[in-house]
């Protein structure tokens, strides 16, 4: 029986795009842009009698490759949760990392890799994490870091844990590693941002495992945001109008008035698009409450309306929002739809669950629903990176 030349077709095409995807998947994958991605150092075969006797793996000595050298400062070497099985450690000790050049390792199979991409191809569910994971990450001050990653169905037990067929050799570096902890700084000037962030850079106990954003210079120049939530929209569902469509047209006219509102005060400000947020439900809370009516065990839900909040984020001087406050807002239009029709259907559900007291409820959604337009606070622009440092008393 020969095969049809549309199956033989599918097939090159599912094989051109595994072999595509192991490309771009590979162990041997890089992270960032501040991630310099390490060859393989030549594999040599698992030996019968090792840990590991899958047939195809091979070990990967991941340090041989390692770009460290006497003259360049210390190295940090951070094991991942791939090799520790809990949170990551670093190694710093420089002749121990000399010598586990030619010991530590960890098993690679290439055919396992290749094989879950032809099966997530075929059956067009591309593996949504990757196929691989961090094993091990080297930092010298200065330089890019150098990433190694394994199959992340094998080694993501860490050590002791692994899966069959996968092995590794890293007792002497996990016995010398100490915890790392994370920590987090934030700035109210970019100038001082910037200091914190050189110093860690050329710290010997600190390091960065990408690239902080507003480093070097900042991406948002303004001085601070504020956010105007502008008035919503109600549409009834009784098939004459795309409500979603109906809060994009809105969107649009309510984003045109505020710009035209700040280009009018003369201050200059960026502006993200008038974003249109949907009320995942519509539900009952009685007149001045916080929460919503519940019913049997459940929210009481109103019926046959669409609800709709907008929201605009401006980035300006303090001035401009000393501006907006006072009334640049009040030309905008108010809440667009039926808000009285709205109220008497969230009574009538009100009643219908049993509640006597009519006119005493009201609809409640999990969206910033407004009458009318309210800028919140100014919020001034703060800078924070996140680092690892290595604790002075290691463990």
């Amino acid at each position: 029986m020969r095969l049809p030349l549309s199956v033989l077709a599918l097939i090159a095409v599912v094989l051109i795009l595994a072999v595509a995807l192991f490309v771009a998947f590979g162990p041997d994958r890089g992270g960032g842009d501040d991630v310099a991605v390490m060859p393989a150092p030549a594999p040599e075969a698992i030996p019968s009698d090792g840990a590991a006797d899958t047939p195809g793996a091979t070990r990967s000595y991941f340090l041989r490759g390692a770009d460290f050298g006497p003259d360049d400062a210390r190295p940090f070497l951070i094991l991942h949760a791939a090799a520790t099985g809990g949170a990551p450690r670093v190694v710093t000790d420089r002749a121990l990392l000399e010598a586990a050049r030619e010991s530590a390792f960890f098993t690679e199979h290439t055919g396992a890799a290749l094989e879950v991409l032809l099966l997530s191809v075929v059956f067009l569910s591309p593996p949504g994490n990757g196929i691989d994971t961090p094993f091990a990450t080297l930092k010298v001050p200065g330089r890019d870091a150098q990433v190694w990653r394994c199959l992340r169905a094998a080694c993501s037990g860490g050590a002791g844990r692994f899966a069959d067929g996968f092995a590794a050799d890293i007792d002497a570096l996990l016995a010398a590693s100490q915890p790392l902890e994370e920590r987090y700084q934030r700035f109210d000037t970019h100038a001082d941002y910037v200091a914190a962030v050189d110093e860690t850079l050329g710290s010997e106990r600190a390091f960065l495992d990408y690239t902080p954003p507003d480093y070097p210079e900042p991406a948002n120049t303004y001085e601070g945001s504020f956010r105007i939530y502008l008035p919503g929209l109600i549409t009834a569902l009784d098939g004459s109008t795309d409500p979603d469509a109906a809060a994009a047209n809105r969107a649009a006219e309510l984003d045109a008035a505020l710009r035209a509102g700040l280009d009018g005060t003369g201050l200059a400000y960026e502006m993200a698009p008038v974003r249109a947020d949907r009320a995942d439900q519509v539900q009952v809370t009685p007149m001045g409450a916080a929460a919503p009516l519940v019913a049997n065990g459940a929210y009481v839900a109103v019926e046959g309306f669409a609800v709709h909040a907008f929201r605009a984020t401006v980035s300006g001087p303090q001035a401009l929002h000393d501006r907006v406050r006072p009334g640049l807002l009040d030309g905008l239009a108010p809440t667009d739809g039926d808000e009285a029709a709205l109220t008497a259907a969230a009574n009538r559900a009100a009643a219908a669950a049993g509640e006597d007291c009519a006119d005493c409820f009201e609809a409640f959604v999990d969206v910033p629903f407004v009458d009318a337009p309210i800028a919140d606070l100014y919020a001034p622009q703060r800078y924070g990176f996140t680092s690892y440092v290595i604790p002075d008393s290691p463990n």
